[in-house]
């Protein structure tokens, strides 16, 4: 019995404790510092929301490059051999049409694995602009806390 009522005590005590918690926020007392730091969190919190979502989109873009670039082989690889086919019967115009055929989709898989590639580059770069500002808008968020701290001292 004794164990319930320690139990029920430490989790009121650790209610109050909570309750009566800070956030950084608040010990900012300039109202257009508050405003302005209110702002830069939700900014950094939506940039942090869309990072997590660019990450997760570059995966399935490396995916698809992959596999792209997988099929471009297999392309490259049957466009070979229809060219040597038709190069033991130079005459035949069913292994000529063949030989053509695998030729255009060979080019139009490369076409695709080089564009799915440019995707990923894109991508990656958008992320390293993207954890740029976020850094930034973390600076800015820590001289306005800084500046605010000093100014209370």
């Amino acid at each position: 019995m004794k164990k319930i009522y320690f139990l029920l005590f430490a989790l009121v005590l650790f209610g109050c404790v909570n309750s009566h918690a800070q956030s950084p926020l608040d010990s900012i007392t300039n109202p257009k510092d508050k405003e302005k730091a209110t702002a830069l969190t939700q900014t950094i919190k939506e940039q942090k929301e869309s990072l997590a979502d660019m990450e997760d989109k570059l995966e399935e873009l490396k995916t698809t490059a992959d596999k792209k670039a997988n099929d471009a082989k297999i392309s490259t690889e049957a466009n070979k051999q229809a060219a040597a086919n038709l190069s033991e019967d130079a005459a035949d115009k069913k292994k000529a049409k063949r030989a053509k055929r695998a030729a255009k989709d060979a080019v139009g898989d490369a076409k695709d694995a080089r564009l799915a590639l440019n995707d990923v580059k894109d991508m990656e770069k958008d992320i390293e602009s993207m954890k740029s500002k976020i850094a930034s808008n973390e600076k800015k968020l820590d001289k306005l806390m800084k500046r605010s701290l000093a100014s209370k001292n």
